[in-house]
Parts: structure tokens; C-alpha cells; sequence
């Protein structure tokens, strides 16, 4: 006998491309199984969704005008997807607009997809597929989380079922599996193996473990009954995969996987999302904001002009010098200063023909660093040179450097204290996790007693508390044309406020106290930030009143870029207004950073109001093959 498997390979295809093919086998195949086929002249792992006899398939198989090929082994004959996997498969495919084969690959551990020979995996009986669950999601309101967790996980473990919890980061995830020692959890991040991550990854297939904790990738993980979903810091935007396609969203998925399986959700976050609050308002999250002893300091707001006033150009308000001396006086004590930059000046400008050096790849301004020589460096492409004495432009050697960064700080620390033993907690000195463990645990040492950091400082659990905490620097992000630059700002002030000890100074410099989201987020007044947020997004029909599809075309020419993004916005509009869909379309515009890479990049955002999958999809699909599609941003810049 003769069997047609139709699959869906796992590897990166355009979406205009067929995702499910179908292959010759001599062996019956579960939907989910793991197979090896030739793709060209490559041979890749597909996931089965279809098995039928050739012969009911013979007509079908005449007309189909090719030859059909022969699967070349079968690596996985028990499913490494389930029934309720590949719901979820096609709903992200369809949701996120990106084709099932990246799913495919993103869903299923690296081990797996490159195995060359069959592996064995233990019998599981399939998931049953169940009805939405009857109670609503949850949302809970806290600082201190973990005992509500523990409850909820203890009731669903009681019920036989498994149970997720989902982090923002590496380290939260550590911290939670600690926390949650006593229900032995099995822990899955990026950070691990490939070969240690398909081992937590089958410990949950198989049931082995009934509780796992992880990162955004961990809601891909194989469950054979799951009960529960906790979703912890639930704003954080560390949850959207944006850096690689596809573009998704962890909680956005955790939610549909719910719906999916029967599992109850949980929402955790002591500053709830502008959305998910929301919702909560509206009666589509019940929520549930517990009572802590939570006493932070007071954060006093410094008015950096009056320092300009008072002819003091530094970086540090006099306040801040002041504090730091009694931190640095004292042998004991610690101080943390936040900046949202990394490297010394922001840019350098001639005072003579006005140049500020750029990026020759990027239109992105090249940013001075100091360490470990001195570098101008693109943060977008990575390209760097030497800084010249004069200006590149007009040879003038009037050359002044503006802003600051975690090195510019590090830097006026030693100048004006002496103290060279400052840390610094950035993407350049801590690119990986353990680099951001060893530089925290310095600091809880006491080999230092200053931790200069942007926002990898955030969400640590290890990191000690601190008797001065300082925001030096967040003006850049005040007017970043970015709905959401609001919201970003009073999160990162409520995650520096964990770090601060009970009778610890709490400084907040700006040279913009105007700014008018700045009363609720010094005062870390929550239902005030709400409220006036949520009044704008309403009147500008941003989410929650919308969800936002940000479409990004690029070209080497600038010319070609502009009338490629014009064409997509005539087509779009065309579309729109044909079906009169509840779509409304911004742009196109250069981007916040016209050129990246060689590439000149402009942006379309479209508000999408009352609108099926289907509808939309039906409107992207004209422009698909000519712009990068990203669902839900994390950001408009």
C-alpha cells in the first residue's frame, strides 16, 4: 500500500508560496508526526497534517501535473504537534499574516527539525480538544504575585492537568522556577542547549512535568493536558518577538491556546498594560488587585533648566551630586542610575556648518563611545569608526558632542568623585544573560557600589536594593512619535521603583516637566496615568480601540523606496475603500531612522477597526510580496 502525506515543511517561505505539499509514503502517518523530505535539492523535517491511501487519490494525483515525490524517512512517528498545536499553528499563520512553515519552525525545538535519523518519543495519548473555558480570564493587580500563583497552580495540579507560567526574560523565568521549587518545574528559555531544551520540551510532552516555566517560546511547548496559563509581567515588551520573523505576540498566543485547550489564564502585572486594564474595565478579565505593603519613596522630580539657570552643565543636577557623595562616603551603601542610552554622547555636531555625523549605512546618528577605545558606533547596523578632530564635513574644529549615555555617566562619576569602580549594565557590556548575572552579582557584592544601566537593568529579581535610584536621562523617549511612549516610560519608573530600599532617595532629572503624562508617572499614580491615557487612544483610535498592522518597505534607492511605499498606499486605500472596511491608513512616512543598512525604509500604519481575520488578510494579501508585515507592533518607530 501506498500512502499521499500532505505536510506543512518547517523553513522560511514567502506566504505567496504553498504551504502544504504533498509526498509519496509506504508508512501511514498520525497527524503531527515528524517526517524528512526532499525540497529541492535540500532534504527538510515537515510536520504531517494529512495521511490518505494513494489509491482515493488517484485522479486527484493525474491531474496534479507533477511528479510527487517519496518522504525520505519518517523521524517522528508519535506527534510532536497535537491536535490543539496545530489549531494553534493556523490560527498565528493567520493571525500574524506569515506563512505556516515559520511557525512550523518556530514552534518545534532546534533538535528536533535537525535530526537526520528517527528519534524515539514516548507514546502520549493525543489532547482532546475542549470548549472555551467558562471563567474569564484573570487579572491580577500585584507587586508580590507568587502566593496567588502558587494557588492557582496547586488547584490545577490537584486536577491532574499541567500548567504554564510565562516570562518576560531569562531572568525572571530562573527566579519563578525558584520561587516555585516546590512543584519541581521544568524550565525552558533560548538560553539553553538545543539538546537540554528538547529534553524540558519532552518532559512536558510526555508528562513528566506537570508545571513549566519559561520564556515567550514556551508557549509552543507540546502539553498533553493543560489547565493553566499564568502569563507574569504581562506588559513587559519583551513578549512580542519582533527582531525575527515571524512577528508574534506570547501573550496574544497564550490567550488562544486557552480558548483552544479549556485552560484558565491568569494575567500578572502590579502596572497592568493600557490594554489589558481595559479590558478588565470592560468586564472581559475579571480582576483582582490584592492588598501588599508596598511603601516606596517619594520620587522627587529635578527641573534640569533651573541647573542651566544655575550654570550647571553636567549631567548630574545638584541634588544628584549631593546624593551620590553621601552614597560614596558611606562604605555600605549602593546607588543605581538609569539612563536610556548606552555610550557616551548621543551625536556629534560641527558649531560651524551645523553636521552631525551619520551612519554612512543608516541615516542613524553615530553614537561616541569610550570603552574599550574611543568609537563612534552605529547602533543600528553596527558600523564604527575613529572620531576625527575636525568636523568630516567642513574640517572646522569646532566639534561638540551632545547627550549621554551609560558611558558619559560612568565617565562624570570618575571626574567628579574619583571613582573608578562604577559597573555599567548595557547591551555592549552584557549582551548575554550570564554577562547580566555577573555584573548584578558584583554589584550585590559590593565589589562595586554604582551600577550605571539602561533599561537591561529592569526586571532583574537578583538585583540588591539601592539607597539612591536616579533616572539621569529619559527625555529622548518623552516625544518619540510612538503612541505607546507614554505607557513604556511609567514601566520602566515602576521597575526601578522595586530596586529602591525603604528610606532610599528617589531622583527623577528632565529638561521637559511639561511633558503631560510626567504628574501620574513621577507619582507612580496608576488609575491617573490610566485615565489620561486611555482618553487619548480613545479620541486617536489607538489600541485599544484599534489593532495596528505596521507595514515596513525598503529599497537600496531612496526614490524606488518612496514610490514603492506610495504604490502600497494607493493600492491599500484603493482596498480599503472598495470593501469599506473599518481601516484607517497613516502614511506612508520615512521611518524614525530613514535608512538602515543601505536601505531606505518607510513606513504605512494601518488602524484596523472592526474587522474579520479574513477581511483583512483578503486586503494585506495585495501588497504582501512588497512589505514587511508585522501585526500588533511593539512599536510604530
Amino acid at each position: 500500500a501506498m500512502f499521499i502525506l500532505d505536510v506543512i515543511p518547517a523553513l522560511k517561505i514567502p506566504r505567496i508560496e504553498a504551504h502544504i505539499l504533498s509526498y509519496f509514503s509506504s508508512r501511514e502517518a498520525a497527524k503531527g508526526a515528524l517526517v524528512r523530505v526532499p525540497f529541492g535539492r535540500q532534504k527538510i523535517p515537515a510536520v504531517v497534517v494529512g495521511s490518505s491511501d494513494a489509491r482515493a487519490r488517484k485522479i486527484h494525483i493525474k491531474k496534479i501535473g507533477f511528479r510527487i515525490r517519496s518522504v525520505e524517512n519518517i523521524l517522528a512517528s508519535e506527534p510532536v504537534l497535537n491536535p490543539v498545536q496545530l489549531k494553534l499553528l493556523a490560527f498565528c499563520a493567520s493571525y500574524y499574516y506569515a506563512p505556516l512553515p515559520a511557525f512550523v519552525k518556530t514552534m518545534l525545538p532546534g533538535y528536533l527539525l535537525r535530526r537526520r535519523t528517527p528519534v524515539s518519543l514516548i507514546h502520549s495519548p493525543l489532547s482532546e480538544m475542549h470548549p472555551a473555558p467558562a471563567r474569564v480570564p484573570l487579572l491580577v493587580k500585584a507587586r508580590d504575585r507568587i502566593p496567588r500563583y502558587k494557588e492557582a497552580i496547586a488547584d490545577c495540579l490537584h486536577s491532574g492537568k499541567q500548567a504554564l507560567i510565562l516570562a518576560p526574560e531569562t531572568a525572571r523565568a530562573y527566579a519563578l522556577a525558584s520561587a516555585l521549587g516546590d512543584f519541581h518545574p521544568s524550565t525552558i528559555t533560548s538560553e539553553l542547549s538545543p539538546i537540554k531544551f528538547f529534553e524540558e520540551w519532552d518532559k512536558i510532552r510526555s508528562g513528566t512535568a506537570r508545571l513549566a516555566v519559561g520564556t515567550r517560546t514556551a508557549v509552543f511547548s507540546h502539553f498533553r493536558h493543560l489547565g493553566l496559563i499564568i502569563v507574569d509581567e504581562e506588559h513587559n515588551p519583551h513578549y512580542k518577538s519582533w527582531d525575527m520573523a515571524p512577528y508574534w505576540h506570547a501573550a496574544t498566543v497564550a490567550e488562544r491556546l486557552v480558548m483552544l485547550s479549556g485552560a484558565q489564564l491568569i494575567l500578572g502585572s502590579s502596572a497592568p498594560s493600557v490594554s489589558a486594564y481595559h479590558r478588565a474595565q470592560e468586564g472581559a478579565y475579571q480582576i483582582e488587585s490584592l492588598k501588599e505593603d508596598f511603601a516606596p519613596p517619594p520620587i522627587l522630580r529635578v527641573d534640569m533648566r533651573n541647573e542651566l539657570l544655575d550654570k550647571n552643565y553636567s549631567i548630574f543636577s545638584y541634588q544628584l551630586k549631593q546624593a551620590l557623595e553621601k552614597v560614596l562616603s558611606s562604605s555600605s551603601k549602593k546607588a543605581l542610575l538609569f539612563i536610556s542610552r548606552r555610550g557616551s554622547e548621543s551625536f556629534s555636531f560641527c558649531q560651524d556648518c551645523k553636521h552631525i555625523e551619520r551612519c554612512p549605512n543608516c541615516e542613524a546618528y553615530l553614537v561616541r563611545h569610550t570603552a574599550p577605545k574611543e568609537t563612534l558606533l552605529c547602533h543600528r547596523c553596527g558600523f564604527a569608526k575613529e572620531p576625527s578632530l575636525a568636523c568630516t564635513n567642513c574640517q572646522s574644529p569646532r566639534v561638540k558632542t551632545f547627550g549621554a549615555g551609560t558611558q558619559k555617566v560612568k565617565e562624570e562619576i570618575e571626574k567628579l568623585f574619583g571613582y573608578t569602580d562604577a559597573l555599567v549594565l548595557d547591551s555592549d557590556a552584557a549582551p548575554a544573560f550570564r554577562d547580566q548575572e555577573r555584573i548584578i552579582g558584583m554589584f550585590a557584592s559590593g565589589a562595586s557600589r554604582l551600577l550605571v544601566g539602561t533599561q537591561a537593568v529592569l526586571n532583574k529579581p537578583q538585583m540588591p536594593k539601592a539607597d539612591l535610584v536616579a533616572v539621569v536621562s529619559l527625555d529622548n523617549m518623552l516625544y518619540l512619535p510612538d503612541y505607546a511612549s507614554g505607557e513604556r516610560i511609567f514601566h520602566i519608573v515602576n521597575a526601578l521603583l522595586e530596586y529602591a530600599a525603604p528610606a532610599s532617595v528617589f531622583l527623577f532629572q528632565t529638561y521637559t516637566p511639561d511633558y503631560e503624562l510626567l504628574d501620574p508617572i513621577v507619582a507612580q499614580n496608576y488609575e491617573q496615568f490610566y485615565a489620561q491615557e486611555i482618553r487619548a487612544r480613545r479620541e486617536l483610535r489607538y489600541p485599544p480601540f484599534s489593532h495596528i498592522i505596521k507595514l515596513v518597505v525598503k529599497d537600496a534607492q531612496a526614490q524606488r523606496a518612496r514610490q514603492k511605499a506610495e504604490t502600497i498606499a494607493q493600492q491599500l486605500t484603493h482596498a480599503i475603500g472598495r470593501g469599506k472596511a473599518d481601516i484607517a491608513l497613516l502614511g506612508p512616512a520615512p521611518a524614525w531612522v530613514p535608512r538602515v543598512k543601505n536601505q531606505y525604509v518607510h513606513h504605512i500604519v494601518l488602524k484596523v477597526g472592526n474587522v474579520s481575520v479574513k477581511e483583512r488578510n483578503r486586503i494585506l494579501e495585495i501588497v504582501s510580496k512588497d512589505a514587511v508585515i508585522d501585526v500588533d507592533p511593539e512599536s510604530l518607530i
